[in-house]
């Protein structure tokens, strides 16, 4: 059986698409990570994407090139919402079993620069 997200869990990256208040389609390229038939993604809390994020669910994931200027995979339609401190684990888990020792140490940094605050996006498909 085929999971909506099957086209993305193999990407290292996908435009995570969010949208504007009059509807403007705007993409990011972004690490994803796919486990038990949902979709994550991982930033940082006061990015423009989040910010659009909380006002309005509906998003968009699209296999992609490192810089996002190409896509290379079919766009997948889903809804988000900002994961609580104590709701991240399966995520966590989901990016250190797909980009290792990359994301351990980006969330490392990421965690000990000053003002930097992450936030996991949980993706259900739409």
């Amino acid at each position: 059986m085929t999971h909506p997200f099957d086209p993305i869990a193999a990407a290292q990256y996908v435009n995570f698409t969010t949208f504007r208040k009059n509807g403007e389609r705007k993409a990011t390229p972004i690490w994803v990570a796919v486990s038990e038939g949902r979709a994550y993604v991982w930033s940082q809390r006061d990015t423009w994407k989040v910010k659009r994020l909380v006002k309005n669910p509906a998003c968009e994931l699209t296999p992609c090139n490192v810089t996002g200027s190409k896509n290379t995979g079919a766009t997948v339609a889903g809804k988000g919402r900002l994961l609580q401190p104590g709701e991240t684990a399966v995520a966590k888990h989901a990016f250190k079993k797909k980009y290792g020792l990359s994301f351990i140490t980006g969330e490392f940094f990421g965690r000990i620069r000053p003002g930097s605050d992450h936030v996991y996006i949980e993706i259900v498909p739409a």
